[in-house]
């Protein structure tokens, strides 16, 4: 059970110098949007799912819910009387000692920006990186708040037609244009390096 299992050894997972490497697939979407990223064994999923945001290109505005072993890890604000576990108590080097090699992250529930996250190696942290850090990745990120899977596809639609009727609203929306094959490593890295 991921519970028991998550309140062990606190000291040991504060003091945790490795690295997990994950790969982050944004899933319904086409093409498909993803990243793989490096972060410290340390790492509570409260920080992590900032850091998912972060690296996917979304800003945190919205609730979120990891589904780890078939439990909900969630923030205190997502408490609706059922079950789960706090997110400041659940550390990414646990679930990794524990085998669990895959579990899902779920970002803002209107639009419902499904996640599945792979731990693809645990690795020990080269002194010379700054961590999180993202190593590769492919596409960009849905606008957020753009209306979920639909309205992704909608506006890309939109975007690849200027004399759509709805393109200069939609250009204006989204402040700049919107090039859905976009991914720029180093801008990413940047933005974690800021918040983290």
């Amino acid at each position: 059970m991921l519970c028991g299992a998550i309140m062990k050894n606190t000291k040991a997972r504060e003091t945790d110098q490795r690295i997990v490497q994950l790969k982050i697939t944004l899933l319904r979407t086409k093409p498909i949007v993803w990243r793989r990223i490096q972060v410290p064994a340390s790492a509570t999923f409260q920080d992590l799912a900032g850091i998912i945001n972060t690296a996917m290109g979304f800003f945190s505005y919205h609730l979120y819910l990891f589904t780890v072993a078939d439990e909900w890890v969630g923030n205190k604000e997502f408490d609706q009387g059922e079950e789960w576990i706090s997110d400041a108590l659940v550390h990414l080097g646990a679930v990794a000692d524990q085998g669990i090699m895959q579990f899902s992250y779920e970002y803002d529930f209107g639009d419902s920006w499904k996640h599945k996250i792979l731990i693809e190696k645990v690795l020990q942290a080269d002194p010379s990186q700054k961590y999180p850090i993202c190593i590769a990745g492919k596409n960009a990120c849905p606008p957020e708040d753009c209306g979920g899977v639909w309205g992704f596809e909608s506006l890309k639609e939109i975007m690849a037609n200027k004399k759509h009727p709805e393109y200069k609203e939609m250009l204006e929306w989204l402040g700049e244009p919107y090039d859905p094959l976009a991914f720029d490593r180093e801008q990413i890295n940047r933005r974690l390096i800021q918040r983290y």
